[in-house]
């Protein structure tokens, strides 16, 4: 998502170069075709650097941690299934029964 973010602002940088460029006093049959290519190099770039560089362990503590309640909340389920069913607390279901 952020490298296409990074190639559709390529047009935003576009139009900031070809103004400078024409008054820089550089021609523009010569100004773009060379920032036709330079104008999308700089954002990708600068968009992967973001991508290497963003703290990973943050997400990764928090994934961990979301994973850590999951099973928690699985441990409490499972073992609510494996106690006896009752109607009144502490009295199983077989021992009502019972004459």
């Amino acid at each position: 998502m952020i490298r296409s973010f990074a190639l559709i602002l390529a047009g935003v940088t576009l139009r900031i170069q070809l103004p400078v460029s024409l008054i820089a006093g550089i021609a523009f049959d010569h100004a773009y075709p060379v920032i036709a290519w330079s104008c999308w190099v700089p954002n990708l770039l600068l968009a992967e650097w973001f991508l290497r560089h963003r703290h990973v362990g943050d997400s990764l503590t928090q994934v961990q941690a979301h994973s850590r309640l999951v099973q928690v909340h699985l441990i409490r389920v499972l073992h609510s299934a494996a106690q006896p069913l009752t109607s009144e607390p502490g009295i199983p279901c077989d021992a009502r029964s019972s004459p």
